[in-house]
């Protein structure tokens, strides 16, 4: 009995230690899993920040690029507006040099008609100047005509009247 109680005494020890090792394996691999889990999830706890920290840099340099866009945007819209400024420019000048070309062309034109006119003018008071004199000596040529034939018509009446009184007087 001895014997057999050495063997369970043995076997309960055998079936302790089996137990031990078991608790010990099950407690091994249990803290191996929550090693491997902490890991994974430490991991993750990585990811989650190194995607989180991108989606910050991309967020961040989207925001970059929509600051430069605008900034691109204003560049261009001043640089048009600045275009359409000297276009505006050049044409107030031109239409400007036109009216002022108009206003010198009507300037001659004026200028010219009055010279025209002027001349036209001193023309006229020549001609005006040339027929009161043809005038005053065809008034002048009619008077003594008009005296030359009084004078001749005196004479002629008188040559009568005269040669009545000598006929009278005989």
């Amino acid at each position: 009995m001895q014997e057999r109680e050495r063997i369970n005494q043995d076997a309960a020890a055998d079936k302790s230690n089996r137990d031990d090792v078991q608790a010990v394996r099950f407690e091994l691999s249990r803290s191996r899993t929550m090693e491997r889990e902490r890991g994974e999830a430490a991991q993750r706890a990585y990811q989650t920040q190194d995607r989180a920290e991108q989606a910050d840099i991309e967020r961040e340099r989207m925001q970059d690029q929509a600051v430069f866009a605008k900034k691109q945007r204003t560049v261009r819209e001043s640089m048009r507006l600045q275009k359409m400024k000297v276009i505006e420019l050049e044409t107030s000048r031109q239409r400007e040099e036109k009216v002022n070309e108009k206003r010198s062309k009507d300037e001659e034109a004026r200028k010219s008609r009055v010279e025209i006119e002027a001349a036209e003018m001193e023309e006229l008071a020549a001609r005006k100047a040339e027929w009161d004199e043809k005038l005053a000596q065809q008034k002048v040529t009619f008077e003594n005509q008009a005296t030359e034939r009084r004078v001749r018509n005196y004479l002629k009446y008188e040559h009568y009247e005269s040669s009545d009184e000598e006929n009278d007087i005989y």
